[in-house]
């Protein structure tokens, strides 16, 4: 299976495109000959994420950790994919047994980060034009004005859509 992915890949390459591979970071296929030197001769790196941060969840509820590895091409996506590791502030659910089959799939979230990382022109065609409004105020007006205080920014500043 691996030459036949690797000759798709050869072939879409040649062709300009990007390529991802996602396996789980323990698979072997990482370490294997062949795998190393296609991703020599095309210069591909590795992006490092965990399931629980794109809410993957087992049967229970718990968050499951999958830590997933993906080689790719496409730099904007390694930068995108390197923001989603655990932060270790919450409890794991076991990803095996009866959650097995809730690792196969990947969440909405994970789909829309790679969406976003590959199109970000269709994807920010849907973010409305924002415009920040901000008045400077002294250490007097803002002291004074319970509106002027604003999660400890000493601005009033507001978002309007344009």
């Amino acid at each position: 299976m691996l030459g036949y992915a690797i000759q798709f890949a050869e072939a879409c390459l040649n062709n300009h495109c990007r390529v991802a591979f996602e396996q789980p970071q323990e698979s072997g296929i990482w370490e294997f000959p062949e795998w190393l030197e296609f991703e020599r001769r095309h210069g591909l790196k590795r992006a490092y994420c965990e399931g629980c941060a794109f809410g993957l969840k087992g049967k229970e509820g718990k968050l499951l950790r999958k830590p997933w590895c993906i080689s790719t091409n496409d730099m904007r996506l390694i930068q995108f994919l390197n923001q989603h590791r655990c932060d270790g502030t919450h409890e794991h659910g076991e990803s095996m047994g009866g959650n097995a089959s809730h690792t196969a799939y990947y969440t909405p979230t994970f789909a829309d980060m790679v969406m976003e990382a590959w199109y970000p022109q269709n994807w920010y065609k849907q973010v409305p034009s924002l415009a920040g409004v901000t008045k400077s105020l002294t250490k007097k007006e803002w002291a004074n004005d319970p509106k002027a205080l604003y999660r400890g920014i000493e601005t009033r500043s507001c978002w309007v859509e344009i």
